[in-house]
């Protein structure tokens, strides 16, 4: 499976950048989730990224994932995913 270094902006994952499965089409998942575990009392987070398009210094289109919410107390969640349409 081919895969697309992807650049994460906002929220704990800022400035990261982290390989995601792209589809044949050659795009990311249009949203990518990441659990973090429970810390220090507090429940276990689910992360929601959702893809941006923009431009990077080259001119090229390019994806990066924008923060956009954190889901408290999911339950069944494991590890990070991202969903497989595009």
């Amino acid at each position: 499976m081919r895969r697309a270094r992807v650049q994460f902006v906002g929220g704990p994952l800022d400035g990261r950048v982290a390989a995601v499965p792209v589809n044949l089409a050659e795009r990311v998942p249009p949203e990518h989730r990441t659990t973090l575990p429970a810390r220090a009392g507090a429940p276990v987070q689910t992360l929601v990224y959702v893809r941006e398009q923009f431009h990077g210094a080259d001119g090229r289109r390019q994806w990066r994932y924008t923060y956009v919410r954190a889901e408290a107390g999911a339950a069944g969640a494991e590890g990070v995913s991202s969903s497989p349409s595009g």
